[in-house]
């Protein structure tokens, strides 16, 4: 036993959804038992869903899907393709064989409803084809459970419900109403219902014509009493059947009315219909006939072929004999002399579904014939239109969706209605997810400041009506763009107001960097040209002292006749010579380093620079020479060319300007101090008296001694080289003691 509750198994196929709606419509909400809706199903059926019961009761339902407690006052749902049984005070899932031909699902659940829960098992059968249900019926009632069958004259389909009744006599046979109720009186008070109580009245004739012998006194007042309840029933038809003709009656009057009044509609109706029989004679025809035959209304029984018509066809004869054939109407659109009209004819059937003839009507369609020439020409011209609309339409969409530009549409409410998908190309952001949005939700890609602009600007075409064109920048994707930003005004076609924006959007980025690198250029020619300006004077002045002596050197000779004065003086014109030759080597040299402008910027690093420049210095090292590194800042990106030179004139300086009176030693250093990265090269050579010539030590052509050969261009050079990319070089120098070059280099 099951927890000592009722279960009722509910056996439904075919028509069954309607009865079981009813028999719950007629379940109290706490009826004190379960119930399992057992489907005849097909395996492709996707049975019954609670869905379809909620309206018929508050009970809760479940579709079975694993191994469920029963608890009562609760509905169970069967799965498609399983079998349902009952196990341990649970519903389990049994898979149906998959080559199984007969679905046995509901034997299978009463069979198990009986075994497990004996004299509190239920089975009730509904609507259904097939017998499914019947053997399991037998079950329940052999182990004392009540067997309830819906009435064969109540269901949609009777063969289940018949099934059960000739397999074994159910306890209950009515409709679902009166199974619901039945069942509850049942549950409620089992010991007050004799299962076999319900005796036709067949049963009871015979029952009362035994002999009295073999009944009892309180047998024969029963049954008396049930001859007069019968009595009772019979006269209760009698008045029913009397109240049955009076209604009949009304039902006469009320066709004679109503044929009255087909007649007048008939005879007042302007569609124009003929009755004609099997052999095409006239029958019955409407006034407005005559329009298209030349009939009267004495014409009746006469083939209608008799007649001449009005209208320009002539295979009437045919189309009847087709549709009384194959008993299926013809339309035909027919020509008349007016104008033009629908021809149907259609079989004319009796109540008993017998052909009987054709009934054929015409309607005047001229008018409508006209309209619809009207509207195939104005649809042709619209089609046209439409054609060339879509034409201009795809040659738009193509021309937005292939331009660099972004384009986007807005209307006065700043809604954006279309953006072309190079949207994506500038932002990385789908076109469709900005459809539909607020012009706000291009924070998704720019700044807020930068949206508030575009909206302002936007605010103004709608204020004052006109395009307007601007330059603005955005911040995108870590990168700041440069766009020249146009906004159209759109009209309504219909209205003649303002209704959209078109913003056209050209990304000027790499035309601004190029604007930007020709202006840098610019300013380079600029400071090129004045230091050029400012390098010829200075030239000029340094050549002009080797030229006077030149030139007084060339006088004197001249005026010179003593040979050995004239050599001597010969010897000095040679030196002044050099001197210019020197002079305009340098210039060269200071020129070339002027014009190496185009070298990129690479991260370098100090160690393999120095090392680099030593190894090329080797030869003129001494070999007591001591070096000295403290490279804290390790790289720079720099331009590598100027940064070898940088290094090596420094070093090549402090080789030449060293002292003779002690090891030369060498300290180089690099550090990071705020933007720049810091480089010391610090001596102890001779050194300088810096004070007096702090102001020309970076000049062109100026030597402070003649300790060794030069130019005096290196410091000018390097000085050049270091101001060009942004940086400054400071000298501290003792006379005796060395000198220090601090180079302040910017990261390029």
């Amino acid at each position: 036993m099951t927890d000592d509750i009722y279960i009722t198994g509910i056996g439904a196929s075919a028509g069954g959804t309607d009865a079981l709606k009813t028999f719950f419509e007629n379940i109290p909400e706490k009826p004190n038992t379960a119930f399992i809706i057992i489907q005849h199903l097909d395996r492709k059926q996707k049975g019954f869903t609670k869905e379809a019961l909620t309206s018929s009761t508050s009970l809760p339902i479940s579709q079975v899907d694993k191994r469920t407690k029963i608890t009562k006052n609760h509905i169970y749902l069967i799965p498609p393709k399983y079998y349902i049984l009952l196990e341990d005070h649970h519903l389990v899932l049994e898979e149906r064989p998959p080559l199984e031909k007969v679905n046995t699902a509901i034997n299978t659940f009463f069979t198990s409803l009986a075994r497990h829960n004996g004299d509190k098992s239920i089975a009730i059968i509904l609507s259904g084809l097939g017998s499914d249900g019947a053997k399991g019926s037998q079950y329940v009632k052999e182990q004392g459970g009540m067997v309830m069958v819906q009435s064969p004259d109540s269901a949609t389909y009777s063969s289940m419900p018949l099934g059960a009744i000739i397999s074994d006599q159910p306890d209950v046979i009515g409709p679902p109403e009166k199974l619901a109720k039945d069942l509850i009186y049942y549950i409620n008070q089992p010991s007050s219902i004799d299962k076999a109580k319900d005796i036709t009245s067949n049963n009871l004739i015979k029952e009362i014509e035994k002999p009295e012998a073999e009944l009892s006194p309180a047998k024969k007042q029963h049954n008396s009493d049930q001859l007069e309840a019968i009595n009772e029933e019979l006269q209760s038809s009698n008045e029913e059947l009397k109240t049955a003709n009076a209604e009949l009656k009304n039902k006469i009057d009320e066709l004679t009315i109503l044929h009255r009044e087909v007649n007048n509609l008939f005879m007042s109706t302007q569609i124009a219909t003929i009755f004609l029989d099997r052999d095409k004679r006239i029958r019955k025809f409407t006034p407005a006939v005559q329009k298209y035959f030349n009939v009267r209304e004495g014409d009746m029984g006469r083939p209608i072929y008799h007649y001449t018509n009005n209208f320009s066809y002539g295979k009437l004869r045919e189309d009847i004999d087709e549709v009384l054939t194959s008993m299926l109407p013809v339309n035909r659109e027919i020509k008349e002399k007016n104008g033009y009209a629908l021809m149907k004819i259609i079989p004319y059937k009796t109540n008993d579904m017998r052909i009987e003839g054709v009934i054929v009507t015409f309607i005047d369609i001229t008018e409508l014939k006209e309209t619809n020439l009207k509207l195939e020409n104005l649809t042709k011209d619209l089609k046209e239109r439409s054609l060339k609309l879509e034409q201009s339409e795809n040659y738009w969409k193509t021309l937005v969706e292939n331009t660099p530009d972004i384009v986007c549409r807005l209307n006065k409410n700043g809604i954006i209605t279309y953006v072309n998908n190079n949207i994506f190309n500038h932002t990385g952001i789908e076109s469709g997810r900005l459809m539909g949005k607020n012009l706000m939700q291009f924070r998704l890609f720019i700044e807020e400041d930068e949206v508030k602009e575009l909206q302002k600007q936007l605010d103004m075409v709608f204020k004052h009506k006109k395009q307007i064109n601007y330059y603005q920048n955005f911040s995108t994707n870590n990168s700041q763009k440069h766009f020249f930003i146009t906004l159209l005004p759109e009209w309504s076609v219909q209205s003649n107001k303002l209704e959209s924006v078109l913003l056209v959007g050209r990304d000027i980025s790499n035309l601004r960097n190029i604007e930007l690198r020709i202006e840098d250029k610019n300013r380079k020619l600029e400071e090129l040209n004045q230091y050029m300006d400012n390098f010829v004077h200075a030239v000029a002045h340094d050549l002009r002292s080797p030229l006077t002596n030149l030139k007084l050197i060339l006088e004197l000779i001249e005026d010179e006749s003593d040979p050995d004065k004239q050599e001597f003086l010969i010897s000095r014109l040679g030196r002044s010579v050099s001197r210019i030759d020197d002079i305009l080597n340098g210039l060269i040299e200071i020129i070339g380093s002027q014009k190496r402008t185009d070298e990129l910027a690479k991260k370098i690093n100090f160690h393999r620079v120095i090392k680099k420049v030593l190894e090329q210095l080797s030869n003129e090292l001494p070999k007591d020479v001591e070096v000295k590194l403290d490279i804290q800042a390790e790289t720079i990106v720099h331009t590598r060319g100027y940064l070898y030179s940088i290094i090596r004139n420094l070093l090549s300086n402090a080789i030449k300007y060293r002292s003779d009176d002690r090891p030369l030693v060498l300290n180089i250093s690099t550090k990071q101090e705020g933007e720049y990265v810091v480089m010391d090269i610090k001596d102890n050579g001779i050194g300088m008296d810096f004070e007096v010539i702090k102001h020309d030590l970076f000049k062109p052509f100026k030597r402070f001694t003649s300790k060794a050969d030069g130019k005096g261009i290196g410091l000018h050079i390097i000085k050049s080289m270091i101001e060009k990319t942004g940086g400054k070089i400071e000298v501290n120098s003792e006379k005796g003691k060395g000198t220090t070059f601090s180079v302040y280099f910017k990261n390029q």
